[in-house]
Formats: C-alpha cells, structure tokens, sequence
C-alpha cells in the first residue's frame, strides 16, 4: 500500500478494526499508540544528553508539560512532527502486514 493512500487513512481503518466491538478497538488502539510513544520517546532520547535526558525525566515526574516543550525544543525537536512520523510509520506497518496476509 504507498504511504500517501495509508497517510489519509485512519489508524482504527489501517488496522481493519472501525467495525469492531468498541472495546476491542479501544484495547487495540491503546496498544498501537504505546508503540508510538515508546518509539517517540525513544528517539528523543537518542538526541539528549545524559543531563538532558535526567532534565526530561524530571519534568515527567513532575508533569511540567511545559519544561518539556522547552527542552525539546531547545534541541530542536519537533514533538508534534516526530508523533506524526511515528504513527506514519505504524500505519505503514501495519497496512505491510495486512497486504501480505491478503496476498
């Protein structure tokens, strides 16, 4: 499936799942959208240093969205694209998935 077709779908129908029971979408999506913060997170991370990332780690213990933001993008990091880029990504992989097992 290209990416552009996948880029204007909705998680929930990359998936297959917008006639499923509304529980079931829920748990399925929940998951989904851990991986994308796990892989988020994890590349930010990869762009701090050391005092960054225990700076980082402080404000979520704290819940200072704000000091958050301002770290972030001190260093240049777009959260809001990196999201983006992770949930892209997911679809893509998913939609992969789903094409090989109809294949």
């Amino acid at each position: 499936m290209l990416t552009e077709e996948v880029e204007k779908m909705g998680l929930g129908e990359v998936l297959g799942i917008e006639n499923s029971p509304e529980d079931v979408r829920d748990e399925i999506l929940s998951k989904a959208v851990a991986i994308v913060e796990t892989r988020a997170l994890t590349e930010i991370l990869k762009q701090l240093d050391e005092s960054e990332q225990e700076m980082l780690v402080g404000f979520f213990e704290q819940q200072d969205g704000e000091g958050v933001v301002k770290l972030l993008s001190g260093k240049g990091i777009d959260l809001s694209a990196l999201l983006e880029k992770e949930v892209l990504k997911i679809k893509n992989e998913y939609a992969e998935k789903a094409e090989a097992v109809i294949a």
